[in-house]
């Protein structure tokens, strides 16, 4: 059978690198760049060192081609998951890489995506998810975008009959984790990690989980917006504040409608837009 794995993408490449190969680190210039705030002046320097030929580029490309067990968190759980559960054939694998929005995220998931495509696998161009690993004033945007990328792909390969694992083992934790959840939704088959005590693969099955379908029903009288006086008398006002606080709904103007991330969640699970 055909699986898809969806890989999230983060910077342990160069922090492992740093690590490692301390004076090379501090030669290339890039000591720092594994912990780079997302706002910092070299994370440009990063972004355009993310293509064979740069220098740092094809360094550490050849760091985690000699041993990407070690070079590379995604690859790590990657390999060790592969090699407990298959499938045995390549042909049968194919991957999705899903970096942060930040240079030193994209160079990481490039170095990723040309070290798996050199060993035959079929894996797709590195997706950069605008907003993701940028902030709190960002996170409403990363979610939603998170949705958009990942539950449309989760949802188009279990709709083409793929098994879909999710290597939740790197990237930011709140939205790994949020789109860990989303692949839940939408129907993934496993998420897997490497567990941060013991240093092993661990392979979690999904409980199906699907959404209320009072939630539903409550998103179709708000989608795309209402006013608050007409949610007050359907719901009333506690249950608004309720959903206020939960993150569900924005108020502003005397109006109601649901966060971006609600909107486009919903958008995915009725098949609209």
């Amino acid at each position: 059978m055909k699986v898809f794995h969806v890989v999230t993408v983060g910077t342990a490449i160069l922090l492992n690198f740093a690590r490692t190969f301390k004076d090379e680190a501090e030669e290339l210039k890039i000591s720092s760049w594994g912990r780079l705030p997302p706002d910092h002046d070299d994370q440009k320097k990063a972004e355009a060192s993310a293509h064979r030929g740069s220098k740092v580029f094809d360094r550490l490309l050849e760091y985690v081609n000699s041993d990407p067990y070690s070079a590379s968190a995604e690859l790590n759980a990657f390999y060790r998951f592969t090699d407990l559960y298959g499938p045995s054939r390549i042909e049968d694998i194919e991957i999705g890489l899903y970096t942060t929005d930040t240079g030193t995220g994209y160079l990481c998931g490039r170095i990723v995506y040309e070290h798996l495509k050199s060993r035959g696998y079929y894996v797709n161009e590195p997706v950069r998810v605008r907003g993701f690993g940028l902030g709190a004033s960002l996170f409403d945007e990363a979610l939603s975008n998170l949705i958009d990328k990942i539950a449309g792909v989760v949802k188009s390969k279990k709709n083409a009959g793929y098994r879909v694992y999710v290597n939740a083992t790197a990237g930011f934790k709140p939205e790994t984790s949020f789109a860990t959840i989303i692949s839940m939704v939408m129907g993934a088959d496993k998420v897997y990690y490497i567990h941060e005590s013991f240093r092993e693969v661990v392979a979690l099955p999904l409980l199906p989980i699907t959404v209320k379908e009072e939630f539903l029903s409550l998103i179709d009288r708000i989608f795309p917006h209402i006013s608050l006086a007409d949610l007050k008398d359907i719901i009333g006002y506690e249950r608004i504040k309720e959903l206020e606080e939960r993150g569900v709904i924005i108020i502003r103007e005397g109006r109601v409608e649901p966060r971006p991330w609600i909107r486009k969640l919903y958008t995915m699970i009725k098949g609209i837009g």
